[in-house]
């Protein structure tokens, strides 16, 4: 039995979805609706563009083999606005706990790997390159360019047609990424996850549980 499984009689309720309540309140940009409307919240959790996209088999492979195939699985899903505010007003992030009167769940890498089922390498991710290594960058950004930025139908068009692993396996990450693991970046086509996608063959090295809650405590 895992450790956060322990928490669920403690608790009252299932730890998996205290994670997901979260999970959803980080991936939420608050957002000002019309006079009277109170509902500080609007999704932009996404899964829908992987789930309704055919993959081949050969592609399935790859994502599995890097360590993503759990998102294939990965169904909608969305949480009451009263419950998502609850929980964050419980959320000590410095901490990275969820605190109840006297009990408390921490959350970790582990964890992020448990329930999204993602890898947790030694390399962490990086988002910017040295000089150097900017050119081989600059090269695999070019398909995903659309002017000066990384736009959607940039990315969709080279994940639907891609001449081999390499620019389908950027493409996928970036999509995933973009539509439902990482969605406190500023653009949610940002490109500069390619840093980490050079050498497609070395996806799962990288720290992907980490970097995704540092952005989720960042949201909360």
């Amino acid at each position: 039995m895992r450790y956060y499984e322990l928490c669920t009689p403690i608790f009252g309720f299932d730890f998996n979805m205290l994670f997901l309540c979260l999970f959803y309140a980080g991936i939420n940009a608050p957002k000002t609706k019309g006079k009277g409307n109170r509902d500080p919240f609007t999704t932009r959790f996404s899964v829908h563009r992987i789930r309704d996209h055919e993959f081949s088999q050969d592609q399935i492979g790859w994502i599995e083999e890097a360590g993503f195939g759990a998102l294939l699985a990965m169904s909608e899903f969305s949480i009451p606005v009263k419950l998502v505010a609850w929980i964050m007003k419980h959320i000590d992030v410095d901490l990275r706990e969820f605190r109840l009167k006297h009990k408390v769940i921490v959350f970790d890498k582990q964890l992020v790997c448990n329930i999204l089922g993602v890898p947790s390498g030694e390399e962490p991710v990086k988002l910017t390159s040295t000089a150097d290594q900017y050119e081989a960058f600059q090269k695999i950004r070019e398909p995903f360019m659309d002017g000066f930025k990384g736009k959607w139908p940039k990315c969709m068009e080279v994940l639907t047609k891609p001449k081999d692993k390499d620019s389908f396996m950027r493409a996928f990450m970036l999509l995933a990424l973009g539509s439902v693991l990482c969605l406190g970046i500023d653009n949610p086509t940002t490109l500069r996850y390619l840093y980490n996608l050079q050498d497609v063959s070395k996806i799962k090295a990288f720290d992907w549980a980490g970097h995704i809650l540092d952005e989720l405590m960042n949201q909360v």
